[in-house]
């Protein structure tokens, strides 16, 4: 079992093991159950554990197939044990018992290896695509063009303030300033 803020609560996942016939958690039939740790990878210290102990034969009875990993990957390396040490996975949310081939382990991982890559180019294709254009990165400019210059113009204005500038444009008197330097510059309208 694992607990976590998106998944179905350890009570909930306890039921389905019930209804899967495990009436007794204890020697016979040990429950473990996993607290995600915070960080760049998130560790499974008991399930991990629990895959060592496993023999030839055993059954792993999961509560539902999404608590055997915390990606698609980690997964896929969780059924890979599981499967190398002979045992079989009975998920409790599906009544489904899936025991595996090592070249069915290898056949999916290679599919994975596939998808990613995949992924990897049609990403690559898009960043080409937004260079192209010469969008790379962030939102448009609001201020454009005879819009741009037409603000200029009221930003070298000293009589109008930075907010007024900024409401008649609508835009944040932040953007202005990046665009135009401080307002009554020498270079925007100030003579001295």
């Amino acid at each position: 079992m694992r607990e976590s803020v998106a998944g179905p609560t350890l009570a909930e996942q306890e039921a389905l093991l019930r209804q899967a016939g495990i009436k007794n958690f204890g020697r016979d039939a040990p429950v473990y159950i996993d607290k995600l740790r915070r960080g760049p990878v998130a560790t499974m210290p008991e399930r991990d554990k629990m895959v060592r102990y496993l023999r030839p034969g055993d059954v792993v009875v999961i509560a539902k197939a999404s608590r055997l990993g915390t990606t698609r990957a980690d997964r896929l390396q969780t059924l890979a044990a599981i499967t190398k040490r002979s045992a079989s996975i009975y998920d409790a949310d599906t009544g489904e018992g899936v025991q595996l081939q090592p070249e069915a382990i290898r056949a999916m991982a290679f599919l994975d290896r596939a998808e990613s890559g995949s992924k990897r180019e049609v990403a690559a294709r898009m960043r080409a695509r937004k260079v192209a254009l010469g969008a790379t990165g962030g939102r448009p400019e609001r201020l454009q063009g005879k819009t741009k210059a037409a603000a200029a113009v009221a930003w070298a204005d000293l009589t109008k303030t930075a907010r007024d500038v900024a409401l008649e444009f609508n835009v944040g008197a932040r953007a202005l300033y990046r665009l135009f330097g401080p307002k009554g510059t020498p270079r925007f309208g100030r003579k001295d």
